[in-house]
């Protein structure tokens, strides 16, 4: 709770007015930068952080995994940062049914996988367990029409997409 309520402090106050992006160090070793025009807000609870970016993504990460971050003027080209964000598409969106979850791991993770209904309620969930980096596909058929929230989760972050089946 100590370390939340630091880097609460720390982010809510340290806001540098010309920065353009946030940069991270995390526990595992990776970094990676965020430009501040994509980022729509930040939010925090007891164990995460959670941005969301203007391009509808949530990326979220426990608390303990983020060692230091700090506010740049400047974005860096993103050859000379590596990206640890998930990358994640869901296609086709919107769909009859038979939907394809395409992911991109930037380093070796455990996975898991969850839809959800608007309602909240967990509709399926899949141990991916450990992968390494590269582009994977999982397939997932809705039973019911309606609006889903596919999740992928990592010990760090969580990436989200909605998909709509009609």
């Amino acid at each position: 709770m100590k370390k939340f309520v630091w880097l609460f402090i720390i982010i809510a106050t340290s806001f540098n007015a010309n920065a353009q992006s946030i940069y991270f160090n995390f526990a595992n070793g990776t970094n990676g930068q965020y430009p501040l025009l994509d980022v729509q807000h930040i939010d925090f609870s007891s164990t995460d952080m959670q941005m969301h970016l203007t391009n509808g993504t949530l990326v979220s990460w426990n608390t303990t995994a983020i060692i230091s971050y700090k506010y740049l003027p400047y974005i860096t080209a993103l050859s000379e940062v590596p990206n640890i964000a998930i990358g994640m598409e869901v296609s086709p969106n919107p769909s009859n049914g038979d939907v394809q979850i395409k992911y991109t791991l930037p380093v070796h993770q455990k996975l898991e996988l969850a839809i959800y209904d608007l309602k909240g309620q967990l509709i399926e969930q899949r141990e991916i367990g450990e992968q390494d980096s590269g582009s994977y596909t999982q397939q997932w058929h809705a039973v019911t029409k309606g609006v889903y929230l596919i999740k992928l989760s990592t010990e760090q972050q969580v990436v989200s997409r909605k998909v709509v089946i009609l």
